[in-house]
């Protein structure tokens, strides 16, 4: 079994059993929306990463520096951007 093969089942499993346990564990239909789009959009970041990992490894590491810089970026910026809850 190849590298890429195991990493989307890899990904198919977890992905979707989060996406199976959406409903089962959310009762109001605006958190599971934005459950499901949180994990959808996570699922395609995931299975984007294992493709630029496959087909080109050395846009791999910048791949994930963006992402990373984004993230650390997401925590100062959410509350401009969402609002403040407290």
């Amino acid at each position: 079994m190849s590298e890429a093969k195991l990493f989307n089942i890899i990904g198919a499993f977890l992905f979707g059993g989060m996406a199976l346990l959406v409903p089962l564990q959310l009762e109001e239909t605006y958190k599971q929306v934005d459950a499901g789009l949180f994990i959808g959009i996570m699922g395609i970041i995931y299975f984007l990463a294992v493709l630029i990992y496959n087909k080109n490894k050395g846009i791999f590491v910048p791949f994930l520096a963006v992402l990373a810089f984004l993230a650390v970026g997401m925590i100062f910026l959410q509350s401009l951007l969402f609002g403040g809850h407290h």
